[in-house]
């Protein structure tokens, strides 16, 4: 965005109530305006996608920090695992195959070939594991989003985000589903990680 400068007519935005609601109608209408439970994030190619999350309830499940990255306990009953996935390779662009990034067994979902991507994210933009621990996912988010997911207590980041991520973006495991209550969340999630595998970075 160009700004325009004048050296003769000084531009004084304290003295100035049309400039200042100006300002304040652009900052809102580009979704800088955010809350603890809400974040929004821009995304050129397919508009704002805002992530809204009810706190997630009871303990969180054992996950130890290291490496496969395992929920060992409150994990997806047959039925819920069985929603879970038809949720996501119901998502357009999207294909199931054998996971290139976790054990043999787990379901990755890849955005098709013939579809541009953003080019900080795998086309396997999560997969979920179906044993050990079925339910559970891995995916990435932006650190805003991370952030709302980890405070909600859906989800944890990845040993090895640091390394593996980009900057600004965070590696991280998704709790499985308990209920339909948390496939509700637990779809939101994923949306939103859908929605920045498709947008431009």
């Amino acid at each position: 965005m160009s700004e325009n400068k004048s050296q003769n007519r000084p531009f004084n935005l304290m003295s100035s109530g049309f400039a200042l609601l100006f300002m304040l109608s652009l900052l809102l209408s580009l979704g800088f305006a955010c809350s603890e439970e809400s974040v929004t994030n821009m995304d050129a190619n397919i508009g704002s996608y805002e992530l809204v999350l009810e706190e997630r309830s009871g303990t969180a499940p054992e996950v130890p920090n290291i490496v496969p990255h395992q929920q060992l306990d409150q994990n997806s009953t047959a039925e819920v695992l069985a929603e879970l996935k038809t949720y996501l390779f119901s998502l357009d662009h999207v294909e199931e195959g054998s996971s290139r990034s976790s054990l043999p067994s787990a379901l990755g979902a890849f955005i098709k070939s013939d579809v541009n991507i953003n080019s900080q994210i795998n086309r396997e933009f999560t997969h979920i594991h179906i044993e050990p621990g079925p339910g559970s996912l891995h995916l990435t988010l932006r650190e805003t989003g991370f952030l709302l997911v980890e405070e909600t207590g859906w989800g944890i980041k990845h040993p090895w985000s640091d390394n593996l991520a980009d900057e600004g973006l965070v590696l991280m495991m998704i709790y499985a589903p308990r209920n339909e209550t948390d496939l509700d969340n637990i779809k939101k999630i994923i949306s939103a990680a859908w929605h920045l595998a498709l947008s431009e970075n």
